[in-house]
């Protein structure tokens, strides 16, 4: 089977010969097929599950942490952008990097742990995702 990711062209001489007399004539061509991706490949997170700690009471944006995905597709394919899919959480995505950081003051007290679930999908025509979950908790400034 032909598969872009394990093989993208393939190279191989084709030799035409006559049956000519008294003397045969030929001739060598090269020929390159080159391969183009397809999306057949489902992005993945390098984690089950993302973990983070902040401190309570800072003012945003506070860094808190990265989730990594990856897809075996090549080009646009291979393109991945994250986005937050639980509801209203206190937190924001940037869509490229996967970096998570706080969209409000975190007070221990109203709340010692968040957990949400982040998407990631690529690019192709026909986009594929998956998820992974984020724990994120408050530590108290006592």
């Amino acid at each position: 089977s032909l598969d872009f990711e394990t093989n993208s062209s393939f190279t191989f001489s084709v030799v035409a010969e006559d049956s000519g007399s008294p003397m045969s004539l030929s001739n060598t061509a090269t020929v390159i097929i080159t391969l183009t991706d397809v999306n057949d490949n489902t992005p993945f997170f390098l984690l089950d599950t993302f973990t983070g700690s902040i401190l309570e009471g800072q003012t945003p944006p506070i860094y808190v942490t990265t989730v990594e995905a990856t897809d075996e597709d090549s080009g646009e394919n291979g393109k991945l952008s994250y986005a937050i899919l639980s509801g209203e959480v206190p937190f924001a995505i940037n869509s490229q990097s996967g970096d998570i950081t706080t969209t409000a003051i975190l007070d221990r007290e109203a709340g010692e742990e968040y957990q949400f679930t982040v998407s990631v999908q690529d690019n192709g025509s026909l986009p594929l995702m998956a998820n992974t979950t984020v724990i994120v908790t408050v530590l108290d400034v006592n």
